[in-house]
C-alpha cells in the first residue's frame, strides 16, 4: 500500500521582471510540484473551523507528509495520479480551462515532528 499515491501541484503566479531598458516583461504562471499526498472526499458534508473562526464545508481533505511546505489559503491546487488524470474529478486534467481546480480553504500544521499536514479544499 502506498501512503501518498498522488501528486499535489499549486498554481504559481510569476512576478514581472524589470528589463534594462525600463520596460517590464510579464512572468509566466505555471503549475508547480508541491509534494506527494493522499486525498479523501468529504462524503458527509463535514465542517471545519478556519483560522478566522468561521466554519466552512470542504470537498476534500488532503493529507501530506510532515515536511510539506505551507500552502497559503485561497491558492489554486490540483491533485494528479500517475497518468496525469486529476483525481478530484477522476478525469483528464483540464486545469488550463479552469476545470478540476480547487482553492485551499484550510491548512493545518500541528507542529508535531512526524504528524501529517492537512489541507482542506
Amino acid at each position: 500500500m502506498v501512503r501518498y499515491p498522488y501528486i499535489l501541484e499549486m498554481w504559481k503566479e510569476a512576478e514581472a521582471v524589470l528589463n534594462d531598458d525600463g520596460s517590464w516583461t510579464e512572468g509566466k504562471a505555471r503549475w508547480c510540484y508541491v509534494c506527494r499526498c493522499n486525498a479523501r472526499r468529504n462524503g458527509s458534508a463535514s465542517e471545519r473551523n478556519g483560522v478566522d473562526g468561521k466554519a466552512f464545508v470542504y470537498s476534500y481533505e488532503v493529507i501530506m507528509p510532515a515536511t510539506s511546505p505551507t500552502i497559503p489559503l485561497g491558492t489554486k491546487v490540483r491533485i494528479l495520479n500517475g497518468q496525469e488524470n486529476n483525481i478530484l474529478e477522476n478525469a483528464p486534467c483540464q486545469c488550463e480551462k479552469g476545470q478540476n481546480v480547487y482553492r485551499v480553504k484550510g491548512f493545518d500544521r500541528s507542529g508535531q515532528r512526524f504528524q501529517n499536514v492537512r489541507l482542506w479544499l
